[in-house]
């Protein structure tokens, strides 16, 4: 757990867009041309689509036939660059997979695995800080006074932003006699969660 928190969990919203990324770009592929031109999509210097052989190098030599097995296509940032092929032991019956890298994995190994970004800097980004602070402070819930108070703006500051935050539905009001609470919304959470 530990290894997983200081290891993959910084990088994760990277790893994560980048293989949906890769598993949208297979399926228009596929949707587009058929399994043929998936197949020829794959070709690299260890890959080679040659209809009906796929040839994928590797360290060891064998052929397997598929016999209408199909085989599983699985994207991975942890591959590096040579593919891998795996079969289920003691089942012939199963279908094998193909580990590969994602396509223009190289270009973004800068991107991928760079200096993380501060928590909350695409968040900031995309919202403004102030609006981002204003819902970090939402997270534990408070008033339109004690959020002015606690993210440092005018009261007149907090109730819009506030205003623009529910009507994104980032954010829930509801009233307690004479104040408001503002708390986050599901999807506010995973917003922040995100981020």
């Amino acid at each position: 757990m530990a290894a997983h928190r200081a290891l993959i969990e910084p990088f994760w919203t990277r790893i994560h867009a980048c293989l949906h990324a890769e598993h949208v770009t297979q399926l228009r592929t596929l949707a587009d041309g058929g399994p043929d031109r998936l197949l020829a999509s794959l070709q690299s210097q260890w890959v080679r689509w040659r209809p009906p052989v796929l040839e994928v190098l590797v360290l060891t030599d064998y052929d397997i036939t598929l016999n209408g097995r199909g085989i599983a296509l699985l994207p991975s940032v942890f591959v590096g660059q040579l593919p891998s092929l795996h079969l289920v032991p003691g089942d012939p019956t199963a279908m094998p997979w193909l580990v590969l890298p994602p396509s223009g994995i190289r270009m973004q190994q800068r991107q991928l695995w760079g200096d993380p970004r501060p928590r909350g800097a695409a968040l900031a980004a995309l919202v403004g800080r102030n609006r981002a602070a204003v819902l970090r402070t939402l997270a534990e819930g408070c008033s339109t006074t004690e959020l002015a108070d606690r993210v440092g703006i005018s009261l007149a500051a907090a109730s819009q932003h506030a205003s623009v935050l529910r009507e994104a539905g980032l954010i829930t009001t509801q009233r307690q006699g004479s104040a408001v609470l503002h708390v986050l919304t599901p999807l506010g959470v995973e917003l922040l969660r995100a981020s």
